[in-house]
């Protein structure tokens, strides 16, 4: 399951900064690897909850942080 969910979390962080970036240009920001692991964390964590909990900010943070950048360079 937690392999699963670092593989989900790590499209959705793709998706999230740029949905036609080429494969492998997201993962290479050193915020990927922080914000796959919080995200995949979080989605473990409230696994058992149907909430309406949004994303965790610091996710939403690096997000942004590296589309910035991406955009910066394209």
């Amino acid at each position: 399951m937690r392999t699963q969910l670092i593989n989900i979390a790590s499209s959705y962080i793709n998706s999230a900064t740029d949905s036609k970036a080429l494969y492998g240009e997201i993962e290479g920001y050193k915020q990927f690897d922080l914000s796959v692991s919080l995200l995949a964390q979080h989605w473990y964590l409230n696994r058992q909850e149907a909430t309406s909990e949004r994303m965790p900010i610091t996710v939403q943070s690096l997000i942004q942080k590296m589309r910035g950048a991406y955009y910066n360079t394209h």
